[in-house]
């Protein structure tokens, strides 16, 4: 087997012990085992903290080519645990403990259940190794390994047994012709060390953290997959790090992370980051650029977070692209002009004659933006802020004032609300296919609070027959792009139950539902641009002292009652026009007695109602010729 497919299924430090697979038949103790078990000293930070638990050793040349075969000591009481099966296992080749004389054992099968067969096959055979040359080289993966914590100088410095100080990596590097050093966990290049000119590779920012003192020589070096802090000699390329405390910095920094801390630039050479953003939580936490008080030419594109620039005094230009977050330029920028692009905030305290050139949209300008475009609307204008409601990928923890941030109920979007605000929920279209459904009953109590939607792929359906999907009885309110239904076929209540005043129904799909409309005692409502069909009852009720009530670009049909009806003692000063009212089992357009001035006026086409296409009952509805 191979490190892809283990024969030990658990490495146990602390009781030193290794529990074998389940399954394991055969294993070789050099290829499998002991390659096993360098490969969890290596990826595994907590298992290097035990003492050994095993070495190589053999491999001892006989001449003509020939070498003793290899063979693996277990140290200091280490023993493997066979898993308790009745499969017989075969170790295919030498293990001995480095006590024999006191302890030869190397299993422990005290807690096994069944008996167990073991047979140990010593190797025969001396080996013989040809290309040696090649097949060591192969074996560093062209570059140098560096374990402060389980290397050891007198190593090959490869993969398997890697050096322990950065001297002796630099020395087999330069011998074969490497220009990288692998960092296994953390290490501190100090005085000594001249790293130049190579590529400092660490395995993650989690697992290592490099540390460059200010005597180590470190001029045009690479540095990549690390928490990387110190001084550096300049020329740098610097990627998928975590940087937190760095000095004398110019080159590239590519794709990394800057924490809280200070980033000092060496002066002279500009310095480019790229595709960088900020790791810190805090607002307190700004990561900071510091110029060194002198000229630096600076470059940064696509950033995204917190960022602060200090202390220049030199002429030198400075170009910052933000993808999004906010800048701050400190009042020690006293010289040089300073660009900027993209989009986020600005806190612009420099000193003249600095000059900053500011091209970023900032979120000012855009709700600036956004009032203008709303104010180009005739009535109920969005100019407060925006809420994101997404029933699917929404969570109510987050603060929904972006797409990336929307909550999940409207219930939790409705309390970001502001009351009369003129605040717009979005609602997010996010399930990946099909359309996003919501089963939550809607209320809005807040005036000029406006609901909006994309269109049919947002669903409001009511699982409860007797409660309608979505009530309204804040004053101002919006509801438009979406659509409203009953799940099954025994809804009791309206899909949108109105009370309150100025309220714009507009671009709603409106089916499976009681009387789809329902507008009592309100007045000034607006119903536009709505399909409304196959309803079990009216398609839109006008009732009790509703006035001043459009009803306009409509259509309404199939429908298990009438299409429009108008009813109550002082339902009336009301317009309908350019409508269509079309198979329904009741009338097109029922006007009760007591409707009081109902304009019928436009394109009205009224074709194919069961009862009769109008229904006029009022003495005082003017009905204008149409098609009806």
């Amino acid at each position: 087997m191979t490190v892809a497919t283990p024969v030990v299924a658990l490495w146990d430090g602390v009781n030193r012990r290794a529990h074998l697979a389940q399954g394991v038949a055969e294993f070789f103790p050099i290829e499998d085992l002991y390659h096993e078990y360098r490969n969890e000293r290596r990826t595994n930070e907590a298992f290097r903290g035990f003492n050994p638990m095993m070495r190589a050793e053999g491999n001892i040349p006989k001449g003509a080519g020939a070498f003793t075969p290899r063979y693996v000591v277990l140290l200091e009481g280490f023993k493997l645990i066979p898993y308790d099966e009745s499969l017989q296992l075969n170790q295919l080749g030498d293990m001995i403990t480095d006590d024999p004389d006191t302890d030869a054992t190397l299993y422990d099968i005290s807690g096994l259940t069944t008996a167990k067969p073991i047979f140990i096959a010593p190797s025969e055979a001396e080996t013989i190794q040809l290309n040696q040359g090649d097949i060591e080289y192969a074996s560093f993966g062209n570059a140098v390994t560096l374990d402060a914590i389980s290397g050891s100088d007198e190593n090959k410095g490869n993969i398997e047994f890697p050096v322990k100080t950065a001297v002796r990596a630099i020395q087999i590097a330069t011998g074969k012709g490497f220009d990288t050093i692998n960092v296994i966990g953390n290490y501190t290049f100090s005085a000594g060390d001249d790293i130049s000119g190579l590529d400092i590779a660490g395995q993650s920012m989690v697992k290592s953290t490099i540390l460059v003192l200010p005597d180590a020589l470190s001029n045009d070096c690479i540095f990549t997959n690390a928490t990387l802090l110190g001084t550096l000699d300049g020329g740098s390329t610097i990627k998928n790090c975590f940087l937190t405390s760095l000095a004398y910095v110019n080159g590239f920094i590519l794709d990394c992370i800057l924490g809280d801390g200070t980033i000092t630039l060496a002066g002279g050479v500009i310095a480019r980051f790229v595709g960088c953003k900020s790791g810190t939580a805090s607002e307190d936490a700004v990561p900071t650029i510091d110029f060194g008080g002198a000229g630096q030419e600076l470059v940064v594109s696509d950033y995204v977070g917190l960022l602060k620039l200090q202390n220049k005094t030199g002429t030198d230009d400075v170009n910052v692209s933000m993808l999004a977050g906010s800048l701050t330029l400190d009042s020690s920028i006293i010289n040089g002009d300073i660009v900027l692009t993209g989009s986020g905030e600005l806190e612009n305290n420099v000193t003249a004659p600095a000059y900053v050139v500011d091209r970023m949209q900032h979120s000012a300008d855009t709700a600036n933006l956004q009032r203008v475009i709303e104010m180009l609307r005739p009535h109920h204008t969005g100019t407060g802020k925006l809420i994101f409601w997404d029933p699917y990928g929404g969570d109510d923890s987050r603060p929904g004032d972006h797409i990336t941030r929307a909550v999940k109920t409207f219930a939790e979007a409705h309390d970001h609300a502001t009351n009369a605000g003129h605040d717009i929920i979005i609602a997010v279209p996010g399930a990946p296919s099909g359309p996003t459904i919501s089963n939550e009953i809607v209320n809005i109590a807040k005036d000029y609070t406006f609901l909006r939607g994309p269109g049919r792929d947002f669903i409001i359906k009511s699982s409860t027959n007797a409660s309608s999907p979505i009530s309204i009885n804040g004053n101002g309110v919006e509801v438009s792009g979406m659509i409203i239904e009953h799940t099954g076929s025994n809804a009791i209540s309206p899909g949108i139950d109105v009370s309150g005043d100025f309220v714009l129904l507009e671009n709603l799909f409106i089916e499976n539902c009681n009387d789809s409309i329902v507008l009592h005692n309100c007045n000034n409502g607006i119903v536009h641009a709505c399909d409304i069909g196959g309803n079990h009852g009216n398609g839109i009720q006008v009732s009790g002292t509703s006035q001043h009530t459009t009803l306009k670009s409509v259509i309404v049909g199939n429908n298990n009652g009438s299409g429009i009806v108008v009813m109550g003692t002082t339902a009336g000063t009301g317009i309908i026009g350019d409508t269509v009212l079309f198979s329904n089992t009741g009338y097109g357009l029922d006007i009760g007695s007591d409707a009081n001035i109902i304009a019928v006026t436009g394109s009205v086409s009224i074709f194919g109602n069961a009862a009769g296409d109008v229904r006029n009952s009022s003495s005082t509805a003017y009905i204008e010729e149409s098609e009806a």
